[in-house]
């Protein structure tokens, strides 16, 4: 708890911070226009405390309410990433001008001109982005690889999985949304579908109280669909999410594993954040391999791709993970990929193979830029 407590107390200091800059930016820029500046900053100020409202008070709004505020100020994380970038690169060429002697007076008419006009330029600039993203977000698209593991004891000789990761269902990831990732799953015909976690986002009694979640049992596949817990899921009460998610037909599995078919294991471990919000501790990966049956093919679904030698040193043959979404919104791609050893896509180590997906849905502001909503399909061939 006190882990938790630290975390929020930063992540307020820095947001307070950030925001400060831009609205102090913003007053700036607006000299030219007194009237209008109280406006401006007064809907910035209601855009920055919108998501934390609707957070902390989720059971208590109105439903309209916490969708109006929610949307908001998930948009408006969009808008302080592009525009402290935008600032910083402003403020960075206006102080080597500066430094040049090549700026007009601070206060002079064509100086106060040319920050209203910048201002405004960065403004819809910043908008058109966003809403590129926006559009880009609602596209999802299907990238499939082939991958060959060492059949064993298997009677497969082939399995097409289904790689679905980080929904993230909400009022933004709404039914609607859920039913074209059920559309797409079921466009390639899966044997088997695998969710690393991430599935839901609200509390699953939001999601019961608009109707999101019973697309989740029209996903069709000859063994069913898997889940293992991620951080979300944690977040959003574990036990009200497993229960959620389990209505529709879905199996979590939580630190375990499960034979499919007399022919290969599936292990899913819960998330990392565990000890977190729970007073236990995830189950070793020595642990539940205790149960595995040696001579089977092994695929693991772990949310977060973090420490992958531990499944290369258990023999794990496939780990599916998801979580980074692969930045989501770029440059934090770049972030991501220095973070995490793969942020997205096939990795290799050993004998174990990888796959990371960027996921299928978003976090905060329904914007993709630089990465994709995607269902990855894995056409596995069991060689000798």
């Amino acid at each position: 708890m006190g882990i938790m407590v630290i975390f929020f107390a930063v992540f307020f200091i820095i947001y307070a911070a950030v925001n400060f800059y831009i609205f102090r930016r913003a007053s700036q820029s607006l000299k030219l226009f007194p009237g209008i500046r109280p406006v401006i900053l007064l809907a910035g100020i209601i855009a920055a405390l919108s998501y934390v409202t609707a957070k902390f008070f989720s059971l208590s709004l109105h439903p309209l309410l916490y969708e109006a505020l929610i949307w908001t100020g998930s948009f408006w994380f969009a808008y302080i990433l592009y525009l402290v970038l935008f600032l910083i690169l402003i403020d960075s060429t206006r102080f080597i001008l500066n430094k040049a002697g090549l700026l007009t007076p601070k206060e002079s008419s064509g100086y106060l001109r040319l920050k209203a006009f910048t201002g405004i330029a960065v403004f819809i600039i910043t908008t058109a982005i966003i809403f590129a993203g926006y559009l880009n977000s609602n596209r999802i698209v299907i990238n499939e690889t082939s991958i060959e593991i060492f059949k064993g004891k298997s009677q497969l000789d082939e399995l097409r999985i289904a790689l679905v990761a980080d929904i993230h269902l909400s009022v933004m990831n709404d039914e609607k949304f859920l039913e074209e990732v059920v559309r797409k799953i079921n466009s390639v015909k899966p044997d088997i579908v695998l969710m690393p976690g991430d599935i839901v986002d609200d509390k699953p009694v939001l999601l019961n109280q608009r109707g999101i979640g019973p697309a989740l049992s029209k996903i069709n596949s000859k063994y069913g669909t898997y889940i293992s817990n991620g951080n979300h899921e944690f977040i959003s009460g574990v036990e009200e999410s497993v229960e959620y998610l389990t209505r529709f037909g879905a199996i979590v599995i939580r630190d375990s594993a499960i034979m499919i078919d007399s022919s290969f294991y599936v292990i899913g471990r819960e998330d990392r954040v565990m000890p977190r919000f729970t007073s236990k501790d995830r189950k070793s990966l020595f642990e539940i391999m205790k149960f595995v049956e040696t001579g089977y093919p092994v695929f693991l679904i772990d949310h977060t791709p973090s420490d992958l030698k531990e499944a290369e040193k258990f023999g794990i043959d496939l780990q599916l993970s998801g979580h980074t979404h692969h930045g989501q919104m770029f440059p934090a791609s770049l972030v991501t990929s220095l973070i995490y050893e793969v942020s997205w896509g096939y990795f290799r180590r050993g004998s174990t193979q990888y796959y990371v997906t960027s996921g299928a849905g978003t976090w905060g502001p329904k914007v993709r830029l630089g990465s994709d909503s995607e269902i990855v399909v894995l056409n596995i061939k069991f060689v000798k």
